[in-house]
């Protein structure tokens, strides 16, 4: 069984950009990937510099291209089970490798899981859609309809009306006040009741009518990718609704209630973009290259 100074668990933009920060550090890093990011879907990274309209699995690509050339080890594989050893940890890996670090980055990101309407999984990051800093300026001046998932959908339909002036809300069969209408009805925001049954060839249906859209915006439940770590025990807490259950609790720094474990991106915040992401990532794998250094000397 090797050792690792750093095991870096996902390779999205989060684990990927601790690994840069590690490998140039002269640590030894092992990434664990399973190469499924969380923005696959989508055509084009936006809002990050420089990197405008990258599409994901490329910038993926591209990334472990650049850090194999520093020395990185990257497998293909996911994290089944983490066990603390005092000075090490131990992660058994689905191909059956186990590894012992001296620290470990999670950033092992989150599910997307979608509302049980036909459609909506099948045309994600296409015409289904979430994040309007992402994907607002690509459907701006077009006709958007936003679908009803929980109270955050109000506010959503509010920051889209900053991309469209034609937008709809699908109130999908919930109950709502007249002052919940009223604050959509001032924005120029047109409401349709009713269940949505399906959406498809850009039209969402409902039982008796359908309204066609360039793109419908609602928020998914993340579902984080952290059950490997149950054995640890780390400390918990839990976001509003909209963010799925319980995460990982962490600084701003991914310090997590293990010493020698952080926690990066999705996976502690289903909201953070790619250049936010990639921010927290770098400022972690800074933190634990300094841990590291103490740590040389015990």
């Amino acid at each position: 069984m090797q050792t690792v100074d750093t095991l870096i668990i996902g390779g999205g933009a989060a684990g990927l950009q601790a690994a840069l920060v590690m490998v140039r550090a002269r640590r030894s890093v092992l990434i664990v990937d399973s190469a499924t990011p969380r923005n696959r879907f989508a055509h084009e990274i936006h809002g990050v510099i420089a990197l405008e309209g990258t599409p994901p699995l490329e910038f993926q690509e591209r990334g472990k291209e650049q850090l194999r050339s520093y020395g990185a080890q990257i497998v293909n594989a996911t994290v089944d089970a983490v066990t603390d050893n005092d000075r090490t940890l131990t992660a058994t890996l689905s191909n059956g490798e186990t590894v012992a670090a001296r620290s470990i980055i999670v950033a092992s990101g989150v599910d997307d899981e979608h509302p049980a309407i036909p459609g909506l999984q099948e045309n994600w990051g296409n015409t289904a859609l979430h994040c309007p800093y992402c994907h607002g300026y690509e459907v701006a001046d077009k006709k958007l309809g936003v679908l009803y998932i929980g109270e955050f959908s109000f506010h959503h339909a509010a920051v889209l009306r900053q991309w469209s002036k034609d937008i709809t809300f699908f109130t999908n069969g919930m109950e709502f006040t007249d002052e919940q209408r009223a604050d959509l009805t001032r924005r120029g925001i047109a409401l349709i009741d009713g269940p949505v049954t399906a959406f498809q060839d850009g039209k969402v249906l409902l039982e008796s009518d359908e309204h066609a859209v360039d793109a419908l915006f609602y928020m998914p439940i993340p579902r984080p990718h952290d059950e490997f770590l149950a054995d640890l025990n780390l400390k918990r807490h839990s976001p509003p609704p909209a963010m799925g259950g319980s995460l990982i609790e962490a600084d701003l720094t991914g310090a997590t209630s293990h010493p020698r474990v952080w926690a990066v991106g999705n996976v502690v915040n289903p909201g953070a973009q790619v250049a936010m992401a990639m921010g927290q990532a770098n400022a972690a794998a800074i933190t634990v290259n300094g841990f590291l250094v103490e740590d040389d000397w015990i």
